[in-house]
């Protein structure tokens, strides 16, 4: 995770940069925010939390249908053959078949205090010549039809009666989609922060070669220049030594500089998967620096990411923990049954003599379940310590960033200062090249003074991003 207040130092450390590398002209620049945005829409990391985001998404959808209403429809069909001894026949055995067709549509709403309501419609078709199968035991019927329409409210008393609890799921997926978000931009953070060090890595490893590689051909001009003079008898064949020595310097030196922009390559090409196809430029905010007052003015830790991401892990707990607490509770249920049914017509006289054919239920239920094992407290601890840890390292985070940003306004002035010593000493040193170099197109000094003050601008020029990095 990234802090804000590292990217100060990171535009610092990016302006120190731009010291040395500004100063290349940009034939087709591959700018910094393609990298970033390269790095973003194809790293691995990134597509993985993108789509951790979306299954968050998902999950807190499906959590919202916790109290929509459901409709349910039953279909059965069952076909019983019996066999039995009929008395009316001397005790010979008769088969008795039983045909049942039901079907029961059934529509059911929970609401957010645990009332269960339920309102049910079925319709029976039995066919059967046995007459105490039939729809009313007793009486011959081939055939009888029963419809019957109820109505069912059961009321938790103690647990699932909290209206907390019972809307908890819905707030555990909304804080969980919320921790899912700040993770992607946390991460996206990351990687962008990472992406533009390596581009500023590969800039200076760039302008570094480009130097050695100045120096390198400079070293060789002038080595061949003094052993033509040494031919011609105007200079000692003992002042050669340095020269070599010194071509040999600049050539180790070019070579480890293509060692670090290899490295600085592939680091590159690791987070943004793709090669640079043209010259590198810095934005133009990371020249100027950072802009002034920009520590002064105050800085709200509040809206940190990582403030925030603990922030909704507690408020997760707390949703949580009205679930726990509602479940070591006793249940304690009450229901209320409502019941009407009809009979339709059938092929009996004596059943449609029946004086009513239709009968009324009324019931009321009462169930108790008390656990006896401890689980659901000891799942309630687990809670309550998780939260309280968490409670300690927002604390401890907050210190460390307030810490970080103190520590970087009592930094920022002496970077400030050496940024400024550093372009000066640059500026000065150019201006020292180019005067030798004025006095060697004029006969009063040689390409070795030249080579010699041109060397002097490597630590100059990159004194301040080594400054930077060791803070």
């Amino acid at each position: 995770m990234v802090s804000p207040v590292r990217w100060t130092l990171c535009a610092l450390q990016l302006c120190a940069l731009g010291t040395l590398a500004h100063a290349e002209p940009a034939r087709a620049p591959y700018p910094l925010q393609r990298v970033i945005s390269g790095v973003v829409g194809r790293h691995p990391l990134a597509k993985a939390r993108r789509f951790e985001l979306q299954a968050e998404q998902s999950a807190y959808r499906a959590s919202q249908t916790a109290l929509d209403p459901t409709l349910s429809l039953d279909t059965q069909a069952n076909h019983n053959l019996s066999t039995i001894a009929d008395p009316t026949q001397g005790g010979a055995l008769r088969g008795l078949t039983t045909k049942r067709y039901s079907s029961e549509l059934t529509f059911t709403k929970p609401l957010q205090w645990g009332t269960q309501l339920s309102l049910g419609l079925s319709e029976s078709l039995i066919d059967t010549d046995n007459p105490f199968n039939n729809c009313v035991p007793g009486l011959p019927s081939d055939k009888c039809y029963e419809t019957r329409l109820s109505l069912r409210l059961t009321q938790p008393l103690l647990r699932g009666r909290s209206t907390e609890a019972n809307l908890s799921v819905i707030k555990v997926a909304e804080r969980a989609l919320n921790l899912s978000k700040i993770t992607v931009e946390l991460e996206v953070t990351r990687l962008v922060f990472e992406a533009s060090l390596a581009y500023a890595q590969l800039l200076l490893s760039e302008a570094q070669l480009e130097l050695e590689r100045r120096e390198e051909a400079l070293a060789l001009r002038q080595l061949q220049e003094n052993k033509t003079r040494v031919s011609a008898g105007v200079v000692a064949d003992s002042e050669l030594s340095a020269l070599r020595l010194s071509l040999a310097q600049r050539t180790q030196a070019r070579l480890e500089a293509e060692r670090r922009m290899t490295e600085a390559e592939e680091a590159l090409f690791s987070l943004s998967a793709e090669r640079p196809t043209g010259p590198l430029s810095l934005p133009s905010w990371v020249i100027s620096g950072p802009p002034n007052g920009s520590l002064e003015s105050g800085v709200d830790l509040t809206g940190h990411p990582e403030l925030r991401l603990l922030d909704e892990r507690v408020a997760q707990l707390d949703a949580q923990l009205a679930q726990r607490r509602d479940q070591a509770l006793p249940e304690l249920n009450a229901g209320l049954i409502l019941s009407q049914s009809g009979l339709g017509e059938a092929f009996e006289e004596s059943l449609k003599a029946l004086p009513d054919n239709r009968s009324r239920f009324y019931g009321a239920t009462i169930s108790l379940q008390y656990p006896i094992s401890d689980r659901a407290e000891q799942q309630l601890q687990e809670l309550l310590a998780r939260q309280a840890a968490l409670r300690e390292e927002r604390s401890a985070t907050l210190r460390r960033l307030e810490g970080d940003l103190a520590r970087l306004r009592r930094a920022r002035p002496a970077l400030e200062a050496i940024l400024i010593s550093a372009r000066r000493a640059l500026n000065a040193s150019r201006e020292t090249v180019r005067a030798a170099e004025g006095r060697l197109e004029a006969g009063r000094a040689t390409r070795f003074e030249v080579s010699q003050r041109r060397r002097r601008r490597e630590p100059r020029s990159s004194r301040c991003y080594k400054h930077s990095t060791l803070y």
